[in-house]
């Protein structure tokens, strides 16, 4: 571009140019923070959010979560709910600060791959507003996991793919070191690192055939350490209930409905149900659509390389294999008992493929020779220059178009879910209990929330078990209350489907005696499950008595292990206690000195609802 002064041509400032150059890669980043930022603070905690911190507190890190290894992720969530106990916000900075962390690396490590400053923007701008890695960002147990797996390929990648004069490391012993030390904590965070030294050996080679010089014996103590892995993962997980269960179905539904629309900064429309995540619903015209633009943009690929095909082959063809992997585990692991092919279109199993097929693509053009060196002189390269720069300008803006109309679309197919208004309610209820001193009953979760599948993490216990200190929170009540779906804390009773019996000691119903176990009949039995009893109860002198359920299913020390302690005084006083089994006794024990009894009248037995 050039503008005339008394005749003279005159070229813009050269600085200009290289300032606006170094702002993109901000401005990007600085839009992606925002687009992350907003999703965010539409969300709050889903699922895996709630349960994982409790779980793994009672297991330790080290053992296997839904096929998953991972002690590191596990503990920075047990760590926030520590700081924060069902507070969104710190996940969100977090997830937040990830994003800028891999969004730093990503940029220095597509530096190190291509000098061509058009290629290393596209290619910025397809890693970071990729609607796969925003779909898992929204969704703080899976985000954590997709970023960690994003920063530990890029910091990888910056170390193992760079000429050791470019890196600064200095010796591919050293390098190789600083590589394992990179992938071991991502590899601790989540077992999806395994595959960060394969696809990046793949770049390497891609790389190699195009005449990039680089070291392979750099990821020699990365493969040793992968492997290691992998030896520790199989020991850990048990992966013999994953049949290979029939879901091509699934899989090329998904490939339709998630994986091209989202190459494209797709899917754009979701479905979701109570409690489930959201599921792309692709039209079927628009599938037919994006896989025409798909098919479009990868022949346009292949005839820019020109020399280079069979590279570009190449990288297509490591894509697709890491791909055609993602969807045989998705197969193997995610399909049986209480599983759906819908699972197989969740955007956020595809996060680290998309990243890889970026690479695998910046890999290729990188051997390729500049389109404006075929042409004979400067004036031939400059007037190549300009209309690439709007064609990459033009392919960067309607991506991340794209993948903004997704992610609002997301957010909105979100908006039914009431988990932050129930938490908002569960915290509000905990800390009146706390400061009247009356414990919060433990409940079970509303199936919105947690479904029964989640036993014995589908608590108020479970899930706020931190909220100060877990202490407003009891199996014994005397003001019984309950958090209701869209988080309104009200009154609640018992609803009466059995009752115990009234007992025929005179003026005391049900006498219990110390050191003589009384045997409570309820009638009708009850089947298996979470109950509350209101325990209407005096004692002569303050003792505790203990509460159980036997039955003839089970060994005595299984429902001995739900006792419930509670404290009765001399005053005739109704307490709503939580018992856990099934049948049709109650079996009541005093712990207090001889000779000391306890009058129980009937009660009944039942859930317990908002009045």
């Amino acid at each position: 571009m050039q503008r005339r002064l008394g005749g003279a041509a005159v070229r813009p400032a050269p600085h200009c140019w290289r300032v606006i150059r170094a702002l993109t890669p901000v401005v990007i980043t600085v839009a992606v923070l925002v687009l992350r930022g907003w999703q965010l603070s539409q969300r709050s905690f889903y699922w895996d959010d709630l349960v994982i911190p409790a779980r793994f507190r009672d297991t330790g890190l080290w053992v296997p979560y839904d096929g998953h290894l991972m002690p590191g992720s596990a503990a920075v969530q047990i760590l926030a709910d520590s700081v924060a106990p069902l507070q969104w916000w710190l996940p969100a900075v977090v997830t937040v600060a990830a994003t800028a962390l891999a969004a730093f690396l990503w940029w220095r490590l597509l530096g190190h791959l291509t000098d061509r400053r058009l290629v290393r923007t596209v290619a910025f701008t397809a890693i970071m507003f990729s609607p796969f890695l925003g779909t898992a960002s929204g969704w703080w147990s899976a985000g954590i996991n997709a970023l960690a797996w994003q920063v530990t390929a890029a910091g990888v990648g910056i170390i193992v793919l760079s000429t050791p004069a470019r890196s600064g490391l200095g010796t591919t012993t050293v390098r190789s070191l600083a590589a394992s030390i990179v992938l071991f904590a991502g590899l601790s965070m989540t077992e999806k690192s395994l595959s960060v030294v394969p696809a990046l050996f793949v770049v390497a080679l891609v790389l190699r055939a195009g005449g990039r010089r680089n070291s392979l014996p750099v990821f020699s103590l990365p493969g040793v350490l992968t492997g290691g892995w992998v030896v520790v993962y199989l020991l850990l997980v048990d992966r013999s209930s994953g049949a290979f269960a029939p879901a091509l179905d699934g899989i090329t539904t998904a490939l339709g409905s998630s994986v091209l629309p989202g190459v494209l900064g797709g899917p754009w429309s979701w479905d979701r149900w109570n409690p489930s995540p959201a599921f792309s619903t692709t039209p079927g015209a628009l599938r037919v659509a994006a896989a025409l633009v798909v098919v479009g943009l990868v022949t346009a690929y292949l005839v820019h390389l020109r020399g280079r095909f069979l590279t570009g082959l190449a990288a297509l063809a490591g894509s697709a294999g890491y791909l055609v992997v993602i969807l045989l585990l998705l197969r193997e692991g995610r399909t049986g008992e209480g599983s759906t092919d819908l699972l197989a279109r969740g955007m956020h199993y595809y996060a680290d493929w998309w990243a890889v097929t970026v690479l695998l693509l910046v890999a290729a053009v990188a051997g390729a020779p500049r389109p404006e060196a075929r042409r004979a002189g400067p004036a031939g390269s400059a007037a190549r220059a300009k209309p690439q720069t709007a064609a990459a300008g033009v392919v960067c803006l309607l991506f991340i178009v794209s993948s903004t109309v997704s992610t609002v679309t997301w957010v909105s197919a979100w908006s039914g879910d009431e988990t932050g208004n129930y938490l908002a309610g569960v915290r509000q209820a905990v800390g009146d209990a706390e400061s009247s001193g009356v414990p919060f009953p433990d409940q079970n979760t509303p199936l919105e929330v947690l479904t029964p599948l989640m036993s014995p993490y589908n608590t108020v216990g479970a899930v706020a078990g931190r909220l100060h200190g877990g202490g407003g929170i009891g199996a014994v009540t005397t003001n019984p209350r309950v958090v209701t779906p869209d988080g309104r804390v009200v009154d609640a009773a018992v609803l009466d489907i059995a009752r115990s019996a009234a007992g025929d000691a005179p003026d005391c119903g049900v006498r219990v005696e110390a050191g003589q176990p009384q045997i409570i009949t309820v009638d009708p039995a009850l089947p298996f499950g979470d109950w509350t009893w209101e325990f209407t109860a005096t004692a002569d002198e303050p003792v505790t008595v203990g509460l159980s359920t036997p039955n003839g299913l089970e060994e005595e020390s299984q429902w001995r292990a739900r006792t419930v302690d509670v404290e009765v005084g001399t005053d005739l006083v109704t307490r709503w206690v939580n018992l856990s089994g099934g049948g049709g006794t109650i079996l009541a024990e005093i712990d207090g000195p001889p000779g000391s009894h306890v009058c129980v009248g009937a009660g009944a037995v039942g859930p317990l609802l908002a009045r």
